[in-house]
């Protein structure tokens, strides 16, 4: 039942108003009705983006922009809402091997870990990421923050991607002039980085 009709619903058993489809009565319901209605269909809007599993895409971006998830807009709608109920569902004190591996899932990176107790370490292989890669560097800042910070972490990354291709902005020769075999262009995206 929209607006119109909830209103003469409950205006005819007064028997005040001529509620014919033609009075002057009819007319203004009927303006009172549109504003109505598309004020229903706007905060019905509202409240789905407040919401990451029902958010589209200015809720997401809006989730993402709150955890500095710039990027990720070209991923799939849930591959983004897993990334960010991986964030949102982080306790800060879960320093487990499981809690770390989903908050690092909550920044785009996908990854094994191996614990080494006795030198106090994370060795993490990074395999995936799924987000706009700027560089190694700010992935590893990305890492770092969501990382116990009483550990020291050891950052291995094997993956290469198009995006990272693209970062780099050579054109086709300059892609050729190294001669660079296919296993050596994998390679361009192999990086060890510390977190003292």
């Amino acid at each position: 039942m929209n607006s119109l009709e909830n209103m003469y619903t409950l205006l005819k058993p007064t028997g005040l108003y001529r509620l014919d489809g033609e009075s002057l009565v009819s007319h203004e319901l009927s303006a009172y009705a549109a504003a109505l209605d598309f004020m229903e269909r706007r905060l019905g809007e509202m409240l789905e983006a407040c919401f990451i599993a029902t958010a589209g895409t200015a809720g997401l971006e809006s989730f993402e922009k709150l955890f500095g998830l710039r990027g990720h807009g070209t991923l799939a709608y849930d591959d983004r809402r897993n990334m960010l109920l991986s964030m949102y569902a982080l306790p800060g004190e879960d320093s487990t091997k499981q809690g770390i591996t989903d908050a690092l899932r909550g920044i785009g990176l996908y990854a094994d870990i191996e614990e080494n107790p006795a030198e106090e370490r994370l060795y993490i292989a990074c395999h995936e990421y799924h987000g706009r890669f700027i560089n190694h560097n700010m992935l590893a800042l990305r890492a770092e923050s969501v990382l116990p910070a009483h550990l020291a972490a050891t950052l291995s990354f094997d993956f290469f991607t198009w995006d990272m291709a693209e970062g780099y902005e050579l054109s086709f020769d300059g892609w050729d002039y190294p001669d660079y075999t296919f296993d050596q262009l994998e390679n361009l995206g192999n990086r060890i980085i510390e977190i003292e």
